[in-house]
């Protein structure tokens, strides 16, 4: 949010505020532009990974007998936001390595290509 409002305070969308506080939900709602926050590879990646997480679980919850848990995603999910505030933060080696960290640990623990096995 706050590279969303340092978009905001440049004037790349709108008027100069001193505060979050001072602004209406109209300002508020132009903060959450994508154009604006998506700035990084590790936003793209990370938003992606965790958009496959939700399918995924979307998936299995439709299931009569579920395979596993919301807390299991859980870590994967806190995995990828970490992940993409230290890649924004110019730390690349280290997130790349929890990117992969997170992916590891989604294939391990929730094994999302288990369905696809051949008969």
């Amino acid at each position: 949010l706050q590279r969303a409002w340092n978009c905001r305070k440049n004037n790349r969308y709108g008027a100069n505020y001193r505060s979050l506080s001072r602004a209406g939900i109209r300002d508020i709602i132009g903060l959450l532009q994508w154009g604006c926050i998506l700035e990084t590879v590790f936003d793209w990646v990370t938003l992606a990974i965790f958009a496959a997480l939700i399918v995924l679980f979307l998936q299995r919850s439709t299931d009569s007998e579920p395979r596993d848990s919301i807390w299991q995603y859980l870590g994967a999910s806190i995995g990828c936001a970490v992940a993409n505030y230290v890649g924004n933060q110019g730390h690349t080696i280290v997130a790349l390595l929890m990117i992969g960290g997170v992916l590891a640990y989604v294939f391990v623990a929730l094994k999302p290509l288990e369905g696809w096995k051949k008969p």
